[in-house]
């Protein structure tokens, strides 16, 4: 399981200096990832590789939809349910979405658009109600300096599961 650490460590690093995650980063990640689960699990480890990568696209598909995730993110946190397995990737996004929210939070407080990107939050879930379709979620004034690299938190996030605490 610690394998993982190989992959995201530099994922985050590309991320912070391009904001982009190479997809070699994640194809490699991929295929060491199942053969770890398929030689150490065998059948059952490769199932549940597949299941613990899939499980953060399905649930946060409709995120990066509306431009709230970026694609690189979501690929990371499947690479590391791929080594994770199913039980612990539920773990390891709920924990790093806590993180991304905490980033946020600390960054507009920093920035100081707490309130103006609380009203954006709220008159986009009031156009969503109103409307019934999910626009891309693109606040105008959003620029790098606004942007939370979200793979930070998934390392945070897979450092706590590699820790024993999850």
């Amino acid at each position: 399981m610690a394998l993982v650490i190989f992959f995201v460590v530099p994922a985050v690093i590309v991320d912070l200096r391009t904001s982009k995650i190479p997809n070699a980063i994640i194809v490699l990640g991929y295929v060491t990832g199942f053969l770890y689960q398929g030689i150490c699990h065998g059948y059952y480890g490769i199932m549940q590789g597949v299941l613990g990568a899939l499980f953060p696209l399905i649930v946060l598909f409709p995120v990066f939809v509306i431009r709230g995730l970026g694609a690189g993110d979501l690929k990371l946190l499947s690479l590391a349910g791929i080594f994770l397995s199913l039980h612990k990737s539920i773990y390891c996004l709920i924990f790093a979405i806590f993180f991304g929210g905490m980033f946020a939070v600390f960054k507009m407080l920093y920035q100081r658009n707490f309130i103006e990107r609380i009203q954006y939050v709220i008159q986009y879930v009031r156009e969503v109600y109103a409307t019934g379709r999910f626009p891309k979620y693109n606040m105008e004034t959003t620029d790098l300096k606004s942007k939370i690299h979200m793979s930070v938190p998934i390392l945070l996030s897979v450092l706590l599961g590699l820790g024993g605490f999850y």
